[in-house]
């Protein structure tokens, strides 16, 4: 069966949605908007499709050999140029780029045995981040300065039981050239954490409530200068639990 599941803008100011055919059944998680053409979406079974007129149209442009592969994440720069993430156990979270609109992929990274990727974002085609569940205390974080190359750097240091949300790829959000912001959950609560070099030292700033192995705070974005938080406990989604959080300052 096909079904309708990706929905797109198709009015000034975002007033009104249309539904549009994707021509799959798979579950859509990664979203990166281009321009008022061009969209890319990605999701499970290795999925990757793409439209560059509006979303009359999309096509399935995924790697090959990649259908064991959840891509939670995407950040496109062009209709050629994307970098997806598929996020994983151990060697289930991937990189794969493409400079050709997708004909072919390049498989850039891939996890080791341990760990599991949540997110990554980009300051520009060739300066990214990326980030994942904590691995002998301290979480994975990945950078690049090329596009194509990502090295390890020393992680914050995670507390009991923390790691974060594979959340369609929003529990990381950059800014600027350096900024960045990651997202927790966990039995003690969650935490917002910021970088101003790049990944290379963190700040954090603790969120009490809500707490559990499912709580946290699942998706980050920006309201004018300040840091939105939307979180709380998927397993009760009908609980008041489920919070928004807005900061005083960035």
């Amino acid at each position: 069966m096909r079904l309708v599941v990706f929905l797109a803008c198709c009015c000034a100011f975002g007033q009104t949605w249309q539904t549009q055919e994707s021509g799959t059944t798979a579950s859509l998680r990664g979203l990166s908007v281009v321009d008022d053409s061009v969209v890319w979406a990605s999701g499970s079974k290795g999925t990757v499709l793409r439209t560059v007129d509006q979303g009359a149209t999309w096509t399935s442009i995924g790697p090959a050999g990649a259908a064991d592969v959840d891509f939670r994440d995407i950040q496109a720069f062009s209709a050629t140029e994307a970098i997806a993430m598929s996020a994983g156990e151990g060697r289930l979270s991937r990189l794969y780029k493409t400079t050709d609109g997708g004909a072919t992929w390049t498989l850039l990274k891939s996890n080791g045995p341990q760990g599991f990727w949540d997110a990554f974002g980009m300051w520009d085609s060739t300066h990214g981040i990326l980030l994942g569940d904590p691995v002998d205390g301290r979480f994975i974080i990945l950078a690049t300065s090329d596009g194509r190359t990502w090295n390890a750097l020393e992680g914050p240091k995670a507390e009991k039981g923390e790691a974060a949300f594979a959340a369609s790829g929003t529990a990381l959000i950059t800014r600027g050239t350096r900024e960045a912001w990651f997202a927790t959950g966990g039995m003690g609560g969650g935490r917002i954490l910021h970088t101003e070099d790049g990944g290379r030292t963190w700040t954090a700033t603790k969120v009490t409530r809500p707490t559990g192995e499912a709580s946290g705070i699942y998706s980050l974005s920006f309201c004018d200068s300040r840091t939105v938080a939307v979180g709380g406990d998927y397993t009760k989604p009908t609980e008041a639990a489920n919070t928004a959080w807005v900061s005083k300052d960035r």
